[in-house]
């Protein structure tokens, strides 16, 4: 059964004192206790503060993440609390996503000054100028798919089909014709986050980790990952008789090392540090698992009805198929990992 937000919110905080004594609560800092990993990003009283003021029956946490898995938990949450409606037009106000991230980013401490965007952010960000539209592309949501669209859009490509562009073209080829937010002087760039429509897409941030571990670690990869896969595996492994590839509990613990000597990746760096919509007024934030819909409603506003024919965007997500592995990764997960983890991500459960 999908959980809300606010419900697992509450329920990991009540499964950190009732199992693992880490003290989330009140700004008790947690230390490397547990498997040498120490708290990260959100501080506890930042997270006391966007706990519900409700009284919660004090049941354990699920051994595995299957309740957070696709994003229903989220449509679900929202059709609840009456925000918006999970397939009524409210889905697509900007109002309300401008409402709710700013006071989350409030709640959080998070910076919401246009002057604090990051150059990897402003590198991330496709402009369309003939449109006057901003695309932020993050990593394993949909980002090949979007990246075709958005190459049709910006006349990067002589047609309407995004099916006719090969998977591998879109960031070998299309993505160094784009034109990136970062080449414009200061100036444009703040008129056109100013004046442009802006839209990304987000994913359930368990879901995209996983994601992002089996398609570079379980894949045929670059050779950059294959030497990372190798350097995961003599940093985090303890069974020196086990052999293979990094599994994914040695990756979480990397995540979760503070000390760790390889760098975050963009592929499962947490999304709000990616396009940074505490510092961005977006007009839309899509999800993965309605990417057809909302990519329509993103052309039907923009009066771009024609330009694409979406009825022929690659199926590439499978909800049903998501949940078996989520099942299946995170139950090998020891559960205070899993804590400190979504501790990680909080902040993209909590904004997007």
């Amino acid at each position: 059964m999908f959980i809300g937000r606010c419900l697992t919110i509450c329920l990991l905080l009540l499964s950190v004192v009732l199992f693992c004594g880490l003290g989330l609560m009140f700004n008790t800092k947690t230390t490397a206790d547990v498997a040498n990993c120490p708290c990260l990003e959100i501080t506890d009283r930042q997270l006391a503060k966007l706990s519900p003021d409700k009284d919660l029956n004090q049941e354990s946490l699920p051994g595995h993440v299957t309740s957070l898995s696709s994003g229903a938990h989220l449509a679900k949450w929202q059709k609840e609390q009456g925000n918006i409606t999970a397939t009524g037009p409210n889905k697509f106000q900007p109002n309300w996503w401008r409402s709710h991230t700013r006071r989350t980013c409030q709640k959080l401490g998070l910076n919401t000054s246009q002057n604090a965007l990051t150059p990897s952010m402003l590198a991330s960000v496709l402009v369309d100028k003939n449109h006057m539209i901003l695309y932020c592309q993050i990593a394993k949501v949909a980002s090949t798919n979007l990246g075709k669209i958005f190459a049709i859009l910006a006349g990067k490509f002589n047609g309407t089909d995004p099916n006719a562009i090969k998977s591998s073209d879109v960031h070998w080829v299309f993505n160094k014709l784009q034109t990136h937010l970062d080449v414009f002087p200061k100036h444009v760039m703040q008129d056109m986050l100013k004046r442009y429509f802006k839209f990304t897409f987000v994913r359930d941030p368990f879901e995209r980790l996983l994601s992002g571990y089996r398609n570079k670690f379980l894949q045929p990869s670059s050779s950059y990952f294959t030497y990372i896969n190798k350097r995961l595996v003599l940093k985090y492994r303890k069974n020196s008789t086990q052999t293979g590839g990094v599994t994914f509990p040695e990756f979480v613990s990397y995540l979760l090392d503070k000390e760790r000597k390889v760098p975050m990746n963009r592929h499962w760096q947490p999304m709000y540090e990616i396009c940074r919509p505490c510092e961005t007024s977006y007009n839309f934030i899509g999800k993965i698992n309605s990417l057809e819909e909302d990519v329509s409603h993103i052309l039907e506003i923009n009066n771009l009805t024609g330009i694409i024919d979406i009825s022929k965007l690659p199926k590439s997500y499978s909800p049903q198929k998501s949940d078996h592995y989520l099942g299946h990764y995170y139950s090998q997960v020891p559960r205070p990992l899993l804590l400190l983890l979504f501790q990680m991500y909080y902040a993209d459960y909590a904004i997007l």
